[in-house]
Parts: structure tokens; sequence; C-alpha cells
């Protein structure tokens, strides 16, 4: 095969391995959250370089598939699309989903949170434990464009050798 094929061939893989995880960091986020019954908390959607750069896009939340709607003093979203809940009740409990979408309807962020209020507040557990969140996605595709940098080199080590002795052979 001729090596400008080889590169080409390097390349689409390159560009189709940074493309999935591209894809992987806006495609769920998951996280689990525990917090008091009167506590406050804001369930975070990571939407804000979506909302930067399309600051047209629609942010919904739904608990239990059915939309949450706004409650002034105790039911807000902020600027960044995450959902803010005051004066916290058992009730408010379930798993919540963040939805981002571009204008005409293609989605682009999906992020669910489970929301444990209770009575007995165990404060280990109120932090968010994050699960393919958009910064460990972010990571993985560091990791993914440092293996595609050091696969290139390699490729152009190999081509200058098989060039080198070509031009050895040919003399």
């Amino acid at each position: 095969m001729h090596t400008a094929g080889w590169t080409g061939l390097l390349y689409l893989l390159c560009t189709a391995r940074f493309a999935a995880c591209e894809l992987k960091q806006l495609d769920q986020c998951h996280y689990l959250a525990s917090f008091p019954v009167d506590g406050n908390v804001t369930l975070p959607c990571n939407a804000q370089l979506m909302l930067h750069y399309v600051p047209q896009a629609e942010v919904r939340w739904y608990k239990d598939e059915k939309e949450v709607l706004t409650v002034p003093e105790r039911v807000s979203l902020d600027h960044h699309g995450n959902l803010n809940l005051q004066e916290l009740r058992a009730d408010d409990s379930g798993v919540y989903a963040c939805q981002v979408g571009f204008p005409g309807g293609a989605e682009v962020i999906w992020s669910e949170v489970v929301l444990r209020v209770r009575e007995k507040f165990v404060p280990f557990e109120a932090w968010l434990e994050v699960k393919g969140s958009l910064g460990g996605a972010r990571n993985v595709w560091m990791a993914s464009a440092v293996t595609c940098v050091i696969i290139t080199l390699l490729w152009v080590i190999v081509i200058l050798i098989m060039c080198k002795r070509k031009m050895a052979y040919g003399q």
C-alpha cells in the first residue's frame, strides 16, 4: 500500500477516535445525591459548554419522567441550566433528568440525578457522586489524543525507515 494511504488511514482512525470521545463527552452523565429535609441543593446539568456556544439551547428538567416546573422561592433554573431546589421535602426524592437540545429538537445532553431526601442526614453522602461526568470523558479524550500522537509518530518512523531502505536498494 502507498504510504499516503497508510497516513490517510491513520488520520481517519485518529479522527474517528476523537469524534467518538467528543460524543462521549456530551452523552450521559449520572449522579447520586443525598440531602436532608429542609436543605437546599443544586442539581448539575453539565450544560455550560452548550449554553455558552448555543445560547438558544433549550434546557428541560424531568422528575420521574414528568417535566419539572419552576416554583418561585422553591424550584428554579440558573443560567447554567442547573436545577435549584430550596427547602427539600421527602417527596422531592426521585430520578431527575436534564435534557439540553439545540433549536430544532436535536438532543445534546441527557443527565440523570438520583436524589434522596432523608429525615436522618448522613453528611458523607451529601457529596454528588459523578459517574461518567464531562470531566472524566474529557480525560479519556485527552488520553486518546496522546495515544493518537504516539501512534502517528511511530508511523512516521516506520515510513521514514521504509523510505530510507527503498532509497538504499534503489541506488
